[in-house]
């Protein structure tokens, strides 16, 4: 009894997954294919910004910020 229950249910699994789309309404051809937007999407460009600069006690620095410059500086163990 407990084999012909197992057998029934693995036949009806093995029916529905053969036969997906017909349930969700969707075809097999559109579940294989892939989206075109997400394969043509470009990264976008930036502009790099120039460095400055900066004097801060008496030493100087090229930075994109003073408080970038300060970091440096205090990387360097100048200040």
């Amino acid at each position: 009894m407990k084999t012909n229950k197992l057998a029934l249910l693995s036949a009806m699994a093995y029916t529905f997954s053969c036969d997906i789309s017909r349930y969700y309404g969707a075809s097999k051809q559109r579940e294989i294919t892939t989206p075109v937007s997400n394969t043509k999407r470009v990264p976008a460009k930036y502009r790099e910004k120039p460095l400055q600069e900066y004097r801060i006690q008496g030493h100087y620095v090229f930075a994109y910020s003073r408080k970038d410059a300060i970091k440096r500086l205090k990387h360097q163990k100048k200040i």
